[in-house]
């Protein structure tokens, strides 16, 4: 019986694997941040908080929520967990009392745990930490009579008199990811199997687990391509002012992309192609971007960013030298061209070690004789590294509550 065909077919679907584990968390960190996520609630609900008895519920959302979180690859390299506490309030209550309520009840008395972490903004309320990430709490009203966990989120800016309240549902747009981006059984089996060798090899000994135990709870090329392009879009906007497109927006629009290139080179381009298309007929209609949530029409994905069409061309032009980019990635046999080109676009230390990597292995396989030279083309042909994997009955990979299952 022949072996399934390997995910990873090309050197450029091997070499954005390894970045895109590269930038991944480590079990490490998610371990860091269900600890953290975890105390954070407990003490909102402590004795003496302003909402004490109010949490109803409490759970992540965004990246975190549909395993797609990296590290951000930028000059500080932190991470960030976003979070919705769902709270029982009065319909009267004000944008800036929810806040305020949040702050104190996360900041404390003086002396207390989260008493110099804590800072109050415009929507949410983020601890940050010492070492390398910072937590975001959103405070959600639920509105009765709507679908599962819709409710109102919050506006205030300290020093204004301008206050509202927005609709919002950030479960039901997980939901809504999960359904239209489903596990691919045979790419996680591949993937996984990748991630653990890449860790073994390239990473502190410490941070290897055993390959059973993955720290995500489904992946399929489409979130990958989705942590690249997030990993690309945190170096294009590195130590600039203003806002950046959202991971939200990235989301919804790779979900929704068509994708007829093979491999994972080929799904990053597609995806990339259809981000930069549904902007380029924004800007050709002379408007600003408009993406609603899919679950909830009345959450609007792309209210604080394009802040102008001047923001919008601008992404719009890093979209279009990205695929350019990827366009000569995609077609050269150059091993060497192919991590220069990766350099600007993902960081030049990770492409660094992920092209060494690529050569490292395909010289052990030329020495241990799984491998051979073509004279003719002067290429090594060898099978691709995922494939032993890839022949290994699939299995499906538990859910973790913190992940919202």
């Amino acid at each position: 019986m022949n072996d399934p065909p390997s995910p990873f077919e090309s050197p450029q679907d091997e070499l954005l694997a390894d970045i895109a584990i590269g930038v991944q968390l480590s079990r490490t960190d998610y371990g860091k941040a269900e600890d953290r996520y975890k105390a954070v609630r407990t003490h909102i609900e402590r004795n003496g908080s302003r909402l004490k008895d109010k949490v109803d519920w409490f759970y992540p959302q965004g990246s975190m929520a549909i395993g797609a979180a990296i590290a951000s690859g930028t000059s500080d390299d932190k991470f960030d967990v976003d979070v919705v506490a769902e709270l029982r309030l009065s319909p009267t209550t004000t944008a800036r009392e929810v806040l305020d309520d949040l702050y104190w009840s996360i900041k404390g008395e003086p002396g207390s745990r989260y008493f110099e972490m804590v800072e109050r903004r415009s929507r949410c309320v983020t601890v940050h930490y010492s070492d390398d990430m910072h937590l975001d709490v959103t405070p959600m009203r639920r509105l009765p009579g709507t679908p599962d966990r819709e409710g109102n989120i919050f506006h205030h800016q300290e020093g204004s008199s301008f206050e509202k309240s927005l609709v919002a549902n950030p479960y039901g747009f997980v939901v809504w990811f999960e359904g239209i981006c489903p596990e691919d059984l045979a790419f996680a089996e591949v993937y996984a199997a990748r991630d653990y060798d890449y860790r073994r090899r390239t990473l502190a000994e410490a941070e290897v687990e055993p390959l059973p135990e993955r720290p995500h709870p489904w992946t399929s090329p489409k979130i990958v391509a989705l942590q690249l392009l997030k990993r690309w879009r945190n170096i294009e906007y590195d130590g600039r002012s203003g806002r950046v497109p959202p991971s939200v927006l990235l989301s919804k629009l790779v979900a929704e992309a068509q994708i007829a290139a093979p491999g994972l080179s080929g799904t990053l381009f597609d995806a990339a192609k259809h981000i930069l298309g549904v902007l380029d007929e924004a800007e050709r209609e002379e408007r600003r971007i408009c993406e609603k949530n899919p679950v909830c029409p009345e959450d609007e994905l792309t209210d604080r960013w394009p802040e102008n069409r001047r923001a919008q061309r601008e992404f719009l032009q890093r979209l279009r030298i990205l695929l350019a980019a990827l366009k000569e990635f995609r077609t050269t046999d150059d091993i060497g061209r192919m991590g220069d080109i990766l350099a600007p676009l993902f960081g030049e230390r990770l492409s660094a070690v992920v092209v060494k990597r690529y050569f490292d292995s395909r010289t052990a396989a030329v020495r241990d004789g799984v491998a051979r030279h073509d004279r003719r083309s002067g290429q090594i042909i060898v099978p691709s590294a995922g494939a032993a994997a890839a022949a290994r009955p699939s299995r499906a990979t538990p859910r973790q509550t913190f992940y919202g299952g």
